[in-house]
């Protein structure tokens, strides 16, 4: 006599194999379940930590434009110098400047 499994839709000889290959599925899919929450879960966290640096980093850019005014307020003008042997100070510039 065969039997048959609806969650595997797979014929088997005897009871003891079916139920040892539905108990397998059920173990496999749990330890799937497991780890596809980890994943959400770090992912989530991963997410807080990017929100919470690019907060900052708005914080940050808001402090040096207050500060920056309140210069040109007192002074009329301000002037920043790129000297570097290297040219370092100048990638610095292009690459902050040009993050929007």
């Amino acid at each position: 006599m065969k039997y048959y499994s609806e969650q595997l839709d797979k014929l088997f000889d005897d009871e003891k194999s079916l139920k040892e290959a539905e108990t397998a599925r059920e173990v496999e899919l749990a330890a799937k379940a497991a780890k596809e929450d980890k994943l959400k879960k770090e992912r989530k966290q991963r997410a807080d930590e990017v929100d919470s640096a690019y907060k900052a980093m708005i914080d940050a850019r808001n402090h040096y434009n207050d500060v920056l005014k309140a210069f040109l307020e007192d002074y009329h003008s301000y002037h920043k110098t790129y000297t570097s042997a290297d040219g370092s100070n100048l990638v610095d510039f292009f690459k902050y400047a040009f993050t929007w």
